[in-house]
């Protein structure tokens, strides 16, 4: 009856299972990690991209755009695609937020006149830009690439748009009419002429202004 016994022998039944199922639980376990890690990259792209358009959108608008031409430097065009790729202006060589992240894969592009042309616009008589900045084929840096998890040719893409704002120099006779003499006199108040009002109460942190 060897045949019998070794039928219902349930020795080592366990360590059997646990092979058959180690295989599925480590996928489940490693793909976890990946999932998790790609949706927190693509958060962080995502951010990215949208710091470079805020930042963009406080350059002062002559700078940007005149008379409907595209007046923006190439010192300007790089500070933004720094800011995107890094988070910060000091260092070129910083290390980026996405490892593997280049200033070939940002790209930012300028519509001039493509905002409204009342408010602060007025004063200078056309109607705002709006800048775009994006990130188009950044490569996802996978945790478990090897592993056959991710596809490890994946590249991501994010974007963002944003109006510029920025009218330092350019003061607006209304502007000046409205601000009390109490807060001209203030530490709050613009050291320089400005149009827009509620900038001036952003000019105390930023330094060189």
């Amino acid at each position: 009856m060897t045949w019998l016994r070794a039928l219902t022998d349930r020795t080592g039944a366990a360590a059997a299972e646990l092979a058959m199922m180690l295989p599925l639980m480590l996928l489940l376990l490693f793909g976890g990690f990946e999932g998790g890690h790609f949706i927190w990259t693509q958060h962080k792209l995502v951010e990215a991209v949208r710091d470079g358009a805020r930042y963009a959108g406080r350059l002062e608008v002559t700078q940007v755009c005149r008379d409907g031409n595209l007046v923006i430097s190439a010192d300007q065009l790089a500070a933004i695609r720094l800011l995107t790729r890094t988070g910060q202006l000091q260092d070129a060589g910083h290390f980026p937020l996405i490892p593997g992240w280049s200033d070939d894969e940002v790209y930012v592009s300028v519509v001039c006149g493509a905002f409204v042309d009342t408010g602060i616009y007025q004063e200078l008589g056309e109607a705002g830009p709006v800048v775009t900045v994006a990130a188009k084929g950044v490569p996802y840096p996978s945790l478990f690439g090897g592993l056959g998890i991710f596809d490890p040719g994946i590249r991501m893409n994010a974007r963002a748009s944003a109006p510029v704002i920025g009218l330092w120099g350019r003061c607006a006779p209304s502007c000046a009419r409205a601000m009390a003499p109490a807060r001209r006199n203030s530490p709050w108040s613009c050291r320089w002429p400005c149009c827009c009002c509620s900038a001036c109460s952003m000019s105390a942190t930023m330094p060189g202004r």
